[in-house]
């Protein structure tokens, strides 16, 4: 009978500690999961405070990820004005062959200038991505040595992992670093310039 009577109250506080473990988890992980947002501006102030010094290299590389984003448009307007063109009778030999070398000479003029800003984006953003590293592991490696010595006891802060920390973590730092957001960049430029022009020849 006294076994019967503990039963239920120690069936009680059992189920009360399970579901107090379950909210702990669950607020646990959603605190996780709200640590491990940011806003694409956040990162952009990010990726701006530590390339600070080559802000004049970042304005560069991103004219260049605009014109690069305006190749594709006006390379379609190109190709819209050669095929009337090209579909000129053999009569009008004359006015077909002056408007073909015409706009052949402008898509080769249009393809070294896409080439350029190519190669400016690159060279700009893969600059600016180097520092970005050469920053941040200068940064997080005088970090690590004003740390106190129970920093280094701990299983986490071993000396392989703060290394691979320094080798792997600031590299991926990296990937949304200037070329990203040239990439960004291009697209907002190809969508909105090609959008008109396609509802003006439609």
């Amino acid at each position: 009978m006294l076994d019967a009577q503990l039963t239920g109250p120690l069936e009680k506080a059992g189920h009360r500690l399970d579901h107090a473990e379950v909210e702990k988890s669950r607020t646990a992980k959603a605190n996780q999961k709200d640590e491990g947002q940011y806003s694409l501006w956040t990162l952009i102030k990010l990726v701006g405070s530590f390339n600070r010094d080559e802000m004049g290299v970042m304005v560069f590389s991103l004219l260049c990820s605009i014109i690069c984003g305006c190749g594709n448009p006006a390379h379609s307007v190109l190709l819209a004005e050669q095929i009337p063109a090209l579909s000129l009778p053999p009569s009008r030999y004359g006015k077909l062959r002056y408007d073909a070398d015409f706009y052949s000479l402008v898509y080769v003029v249009l393809a070294g200038v896409v080439f350029l800003a190519y190669c400016g984006q690159g060279i700009g953003f893969a600059h600016c991505s180097e520092r970005l590293i050469y920053r941040v592991r200068s940064q997080a490696f005088r970090a690590m040595l004003s740390q106190d010595v129970s920093f280094f006891d701990k299983e986490e802060n071993t000396a392989g992992a703060l290394v691979a920390f320094l080798s792997t973590e600031t590299t991926q730092l990296a990937l949304m670093s200037g070329l990203t957001l040239g990439t960004i960049l291009i697209v907002i430029t190809t969508l909105p310039a090609a959008v008109p022009l396609a509802l003006s020849f439609a």
